[in-house]
């Protein structure tokens, strides 16, 4: 019940008690009087009240429509402001995908230049060594000779004359039978000197064919061993699952299943 409401109920108890009153004959003059004034100032305090209750509705009203107003105006704020994120949204995500296309052209180029560079440099070593090998001693002819001189160069693990044994094996004698033998011992060597490069491209020479499957398995063991070590974790994978799927009873096996162990863990550099 407002205050208005509950000023107007005073007011009709008390002039139907006053006029009850004055009926039944049993209110004296003076004390009528003072009923009329008290009445007049229950009016006065009635119009107060409503005055004020006027006042408190005028205000809740401006108030009300204050708040509605400022509603407004944030939903055509926040209207706007989905519009311009959902554009620079969509702007931004152009943009990013068109740095990440132009970061994966630079990448490509900059793989393809890294190796070119290695190759070069493959090149030069082959160059530089076979001059070496040219001027130096005199070597077997005979190719079971040289590839055991070169494994005799291991056991002394005199890596350089090894290296010069095996490819001078490879250079004379390429259809030989024994030529994957020394090609597997040369990749071992460049894989054991962490020249990673070098002895992926022996160890696909073993893939390509014309190798034995213990020689093939090995192979593909140690390229993903050595892309392992490049950082190239997903290369990796393919060639350690290459081994544990084609060459199930390998003695490469158990090794393969670690790496790829090692890899599912986060621990590929």
């Amino acid at each position: 019940m407002t205050i208005k409401a509950r000023g107007q109920r005073v007011w009709i108890v008390a002039a139907l008690l006053i006029v009850s009153t004055v009926v039944s004959g049993c209110l004296p003059i003076w004390q009528g009087r003072e009923m009329e004034e008290e009445l007049a100032q229950l009016r006065t305090r009635q119009a107060e009240l409503e005055a004020e209750a006027t006042e408190r509705e005028q205000t809740l009203a401006e108030m009300i429509a204050g708040a509605r107003s400022d509603i407004e105006e944030l939903e055509e704020v926040l209207v706007d402001a989905r519009e311009i994120l959902s554009r620079d949204s969509a702007n931004l995500g152009a943009d990013v995908q068109r740095n990440r296309e132009e970061m994966g052209q630079v990448r490509g180029e900059l793989e393809e230049l890294a190796f070119r560079f290695r190759r070069f440099e493959e090149a030069f070593d082959y160059f530089r060594e076979d001059v070496d090998i040219r001027f130096s001693e005199e070597w077997p002819t005979d190719p079971e000779e040289l590839l055991e001189l070169g494994q005799g160069f291991v056991e002394d693990e005199d890596f350089r004359q090894a290296r010069r044994a095996f490819e001078r094996f490879l250079s004379r004698h390429e259809s030989h039978r024994l030529a994957n033998v020394a090609r597997l011992e040369l990749a071992e060597l460049f894989f054991a000197q962490r020249e990673w490069h070098r002895a992926v491209v022996e160890f696909q020479q073993l893939l390509r064919g014309g190798s034995t499957d213990a020689q093939q398995s090995r192979a593909a063991l140690r390229i993903g061993e050595a892309f392992m070590a490049l950082g190239e974790c997903e290369e990796a994978s393919i060639f350690l699952e290459t081994v544990v799927e084609d060459y199930p009873r390998s003695e490469d096996v158990a090794a393969a299943r670690s790496r790829l162990a090692d890899i599912q863990a986060n621990r590929c550099p």
